[in-house]
């Protein structure tokens, strides 16, 4: 039996100094079927260059520049159009 594919979505924005802490929290996850969907509101410090190292290093995480205007939701709406999870 096939394990389903989970979607994550994570939005941020101008979170360098967590991003990368919250990413390895979910590739430490025990399940592994998943996708990791970074949506960043154009951050201005260093996020984007972390996310992207990261994506190096596991084909699962797929980043994304968004700008929200000021709309978290979104964010969030972007990675839901963009996943391929039966859950989110």
């Amino acid at each position: 039996m096939t394990q389903p594919l989970i979607s994550v979505i994570m939005p941020t924005y101008n979170q360098a100094g967590f991003v990368g802490e919250a990413v390895e929290s979910v590739l430490r996850q025990t399940y592994k079927h998943f996708e990791l969907i970074v949506i960043d509101n154009f951050s201005s410090d260093h996020t984007e260059e972390i996310v992207r190292l990261l994506t190096l290093k596991d084909s699962r995480i797929k980043y994304i520049k968004f700008s929200n205007e000021g709309i978290i939701a979104k964010s969030r709406n972007v990675g839901i159009r963009e996943s391929r999870g039966e859950y989110l």
